[in-house]
């Protein structure tokens, strides 16, 4: 069965659980689990009715197998919110001879963890690896765990185990800010777009069984110093330097690690420079600036602004004589 789209309203069913099998097996509490609170929830069976709830509407319920022999049941609950947003999960019930059979039941799936912050890679450029920031502890990708919740007849208890890679198909709501392999191995997307985003785990024997983490992407703390504060260039012909060599050194930290320190390139690579007013002074790639011969005298605003976060930029003033 091919995995459903996730819905593009915001409300999501997170998760679902079965719990608190009675003893003669023929009652089940059936509970879901989602992102946003004041909303409703409508229980009821999909096909032909086989057994009753306790009600049809609340985050948890019971239904109970009424009608004797062996047959499956599917049990769905719609959640709704006051803008009438939907969304939906599906509950496979086996029933052999009358009783709920949990050994068969469709396993419930949960991720690890359930939500994760993660930081753009550093320019190639830089000649930074991946590999390399994993060992500072830089989370710049991160691996899932998907577990599984199976009912054990015996002990009427619901058992854990690690749930096979290949089980599930992975998707991402936004393609745009983080990327999912088949491993369940999480990366910022390339590019420059940051924000979060929801990573689903979708069994593959029931599409509507799924898990999701929520992830966050943002580029380290990025700090940008020129290294001048200020300067003074002269036009053609009306004194010296008529051009002047700007450098600068940039600094990338953790912010979820107090700010540590991450890497400091002090050959300024991997920024711009730009020219407040072309008319008196420009400046080329390599941050080397010179005065025009004709231009008029007064102050230019010279800024230099990181690559890697491109929010990060430092303004120098320059006086032009």
């Amino acid at each position: 069965t091919p995995a459903p789209e996730l819905p593009p309203s915001g409300l999501y069913v997170l998760g679902k659980r079965s719990s608190n099998l009675s003893d003669d097996r023929k009652t089940l509490n059936l509970t879901v689990e989602c992102n946003a609170q004041n909303i409703s929830f409508q229980w009821a069976e999909l096909g032909s009715v086989t057994g009753a709830f306790n009600s049809s509407v609340g985050q948890s319920v019971q239904w109970t197998a009424v009608s004797p022999g062996t047959y499956t049941t599917r049990v769905q609950v719609t959640v709704s919110d006051l803008a009438g947003r939907q969304d939906s999960a599906v509950f496979t019930i086996p029933v052999r001879n009358g009783q709920i059979f949990p050994a068969e039941m469709m396993p419930e799936i949960s991720l690890s963890p359930q939500s994760a912050m993660l930081f753009k890679p550093l320019p190639e450029s830089l000649g930074i690896r991946t590999d390399a920031m994993l060992a500072q502890n830089v989370k710049n990708a991160l691996q899932l765990t998907p577990t599984k919740f199976v009912f054990d007849v015996a002990s009427n208890e619901k058992q854990k185990t690690v749930a096979a890679y290949d089980e599930m198909k992975w998707l991402t709501e936004d393609p745009l800010i983080a990327v999912v392999d088949d491993n369940g191995v999480i990366r910022p997307a390339d590019g420059s777009k940051t924000g979060s985003t929801i990573v689903t785990a979708v069994s593959k024997t029931d599409s509507s069984n799924r898990a999701t983490c929520l992830v966050s992407v943002a580029y380290l703390g990025t700090t940008v110093t020129p290294s001048f504060p200020t300067a003074t260039v002269y036009r053609r012909g009306q004194g010296s330097p008529s051009s002047i060599q700007f450098g600068a050194t940039v600094q990338y930290s953790d912010p979820s690690q107090r700010g540590r320190v991450v890497y400091i390139d002090p050959l300024g690579r991997e920024v711009t420079w730009s020219s407040g007013d072309l008319s008196r002074a420009q400046i080329d790639a390599s941050g080397l600036l010179t005065a025009l011969a004709d231009a008029a005298t007064g102050d230019v605003q010279v800024t230099v602004t990181s690559n890697y976060d491109p929010s990060v930029s430092r303004t120098v003033t320059v006086r032009v004589l």
